[in-house]
């Protein structure tokens, strides 16, 4: 009976890392990277990654919106949102310094 019980409670957490592909451990990734500006559309601001790279944010705050600014930040993807720019993946940031 202690078994079922114990499965029961599991059952729910499994289903939501199965079907929507969720992780209750997921906290973003880090990215280091500069801040470019790209006129496009009417501007649009990225972080361009060392490795190559990159990434959009939708909440890049005014005092790091500097072209050539070096950052590094924590984001989290999003890809349940489309860019009118269509620069490089979607993301959250989660944190951000400067360099």
């Amino acid at each position: 009976m202690a078994m079922y019980a114990k499965t029961r409670m599991l059952l729910p957490i499994a289903a939501c890392l199965a079907i929507s592909g969720c992780s209750l451990f997921d906290h973003g990734f880090e990215v280091t990277g500069t801040v470019r500006f790209t006129p496009v559309e009417g501007g649009c601001w990225l972080i361009r990654a060392e490795d190559g790279r990159a990434f959009e944010p939708t909440n890049l705050a005014t005092a790091f919106r500097k072209d050539s600014l070096r950052v590094r930040a924590t984001v989290e993807a999003r890809n349940d949102l489309e860019s009118i720019c269509q620069m490089g993946q979607i993301v959250d940031i989660l944190r951000i310094e400067r360099q």
